[in-house]
């Protein structure tokens, strides 16, 4: 019999306050609630800073990911997962490649328009970098204008 997968609702504050990540697992329970989202299972970071993806929750929920047991991941704000904005939408594709879908309810982002940002950031990077090596190399003494 195959285990029936879970809706993770991930809740982080850097500063450990159990009033924060009740009324962040609130906010997350009634999101669920409300998009008809069931057999919720609740990862919780107290007083874990938001920089590195090293947690002892956020690790659990990536090995319960990996055993193929979580169906979508729900968080307050993009936030709660990652303050780095590379590392962030890598592990969302990360988890796409899972079959794993990913909702950021404050933000109103889901992985699908996480990842096409990103991927419009890519290529203005890329873009910038090609129309920079197309100037002439800057010399000393001469005049930017």
């Amino acid at each position: 019999m195959k285990n029936k997968l879970k809706v993770a609702l991930y809740c982080r504050v850097a500063r450990e306050d159990d009033t924060v990540i009740k009324n962040q697992e609130m906010i997350l329970r009634r999101y669920a609630e409300e998009h008809g989202f069931n057999d919720l299972i609740v990862y919780a970071d107290n007083g874990v800073v938001g920089f590195g993806l090293n947690r002892p929750a956020f690790n659990r929920l990536n090995e319960d990911i990996s055993a193929g047991l979580v169906e979508t991941v729900i968080v307050k704000d993009v936030s709660r997962v990652s303050r780095d904005s590379f590392e962030l939408p890598e592990w969302v594709n990360n988890i796409r490649k899972k079959g794993v879908s990913f909702i950021s309810v404050l933000d109103g982002l889901t992985d699908d328009t996480l990842i096409k940002i990103d991927n419009t950031f890519k290529q203005a990077f890329k873009d910038y970098y090609i129309n920079q090596r197309k100037k002439p190399p800057y010399r000393k003494g001469s005049k930017i204008k």
